[in-house]
């Protein structure tokens, strides 16, 4: 099939879960399909930009990413903030060129924001005859309703509550808008999947696609240093707000009673973009690394991995990495949303600071315990969540059911 691949931004380097789940699919899909990628590119990435010449065709344009100016527009319009930060005229031109001059078989849509900032490009497949329409397929990653709802629930200032009561209204309309006219709608839980369905005439389909990881990269790895004092590793996005909002309260609620007990303990934070708050936060004791090469490096340091999230929606690709690194893991119920874990079993799943700093300490009284549930936890991986099997599963899925092309619900575009 030709299959024609849009998203906000070129997911190499692959710094974000979103952009492992984007560069996973593109790995696996090109095995079989001809893949053409339409992705907004952040000039200062531009090395990275030539590899991979020979999976798919590629169009990158130029974009540099703004959080405040996007913000401030967004708050003054009906539009949401994600839409005008993806919102550029080139990038919306070389689709309706693409559009125009080839026949596509599937538009794989990542975001529903993207979609909105495109929709007047994307009508441009009315005009099709029904036998060459594309199918119209979206990637939701996570449910925008949900995202910004967890965000409202843990915000404090009276300034966030009321930005994010607001986008939160404007997602919601955008969900109710847009998400019919897909032939397809990828969720990455059941959960999600529930909630997607009140919104489309058909059922059927909304389709359960996980995120996974690839167990030959993310594979457990002897401690490559001398274990002198007890790490504890988070490794994510830094300047995502739900993984600044972890590390801080980690910090200040949680830590500290750990630190009672086991006093020579490190945390180690690892990622892209760390904010000025969490980097004020080094010491002897807290460590931070920004924009490692390598993630895994911080993976087999860890004597447990932490993933202290209040907000956020979707499930994580930190906690499958971990997982499949055989880490032990303690985490709040919103970094194992969506994953099929049992509790006490794979991890430990503690919401408040005290059985969460417990649940560490517990762990790091019984090695042998931890190292069992590590192995559990990358057992569960292999079985269920490899990139290989979940990228299968896809193409059947689309192929066999309903939602092929011959057999889309085909809806206009007003």
């Amino acid at each position: 099939m030709k299959i024609l691949m849009i998203m906000p931004e070129y997911p190499f380097p692959v710094l974000s879960g979103e952009k492992r789940r984007i560069a996973a699919f593109l790995h696996e899909l090109s095995r079989n399909h001809q893949i053409t990628v339409v992705a907004l590119g952040d000039p200062k990435f531009s090395e990275f930009y030539s590899n991979h010449d020979d999976l798919w065709i590629k169009e990158i344009i130029p974009h540099k990413f703004k959080k405040f100016t996007p913000a401030v527009k967004a708050f003054c319009t009906s539009k949401t903030y994600l839409e005008v930060k993806v919102t550029d005229e080139l990038f919306r031109k070389t689709i309706n060129n693409l559009l125009r001059t080839n026949d596509f078989d599937i538009i794989w849509i990542n975001f529903l924001n993207l979609f909105a900032s495109i929709f007047d490009e994307i009508k441009i497949i009315n005009s099709y005859p029904n036998k060459r329409r594309p199918l119209l397929l979206l990637d939701q990653h996570s449910l925008n309703k949900s995202m910004w709802e967890s965000f409202l629930t843990n915000s404090k200032s009276l300034v966030q509550k009321f930005y994010f009561s607001r986008e939160l209204r404007k997602n919601i309309e955008l969900e109710k808008r847009y998400l019919r006219y897909f032939d397809t709608i990828m969720s990455v839980s059941d959960e999600e999947k529930r909630i997607t369905e009140n919104y489309v005439s058909a059922p059927e389909r909304v389709i359960v696609v996980p995120n996974g990881v690839d167990v030959d990269y993310f594979r457990p790895a002897p401690k490559i240093t001398l274990n002198t004092s007890p790490k504890l590793v988070f490794a994510g996005r830094l300047d995502a707000l739900p993984n600044e909002d972890g590390i801080l309260w980690f910090l200040k609620d949680i830590f500290p009673r750990i630190l009672k007990e086991f006093s020579n303990t490190q945390f180690l934070v690892a990622g892209s973009n760390p904010t000025r708050l969490i980097c004020r936060k080094a010491s002897d004791r807290i460590r931070i690394f920004s924009n490692p090469s390598d993630l895994r490096i911080f993976y087999s340091q860890a004597d447990i991995f932490v993933i202290p999230l209040r907000s956020g929606a979707g499930t994580k690709l930190k906690t499958l990495e971990a997982m499949a690194m055989a880490l032990p893991i303690v985490s709040t119920d919103i970094g194992v949303e969506g994953l099929n874990v049992v509790a006490d079993d794979h991890l430990y799943i503690a919401n408040d600071p005290g059985y969460f700093a417990d649940r560490v300490m517990s762990l790091l009284a019984e090695p042998e315990k931890a190292k069992t549930m590590g192995q559990r936890a990358r057992s569960l991986v292999e079985k269920y969540y490899t990139w290989r099997d979940i990228a299968k599963s896809i193409e059947a899925k689309i192929i066999s059911s309903n939602i092929s092309k011959e057999n889309a619900i085909r809806h206009s575009l007003p």
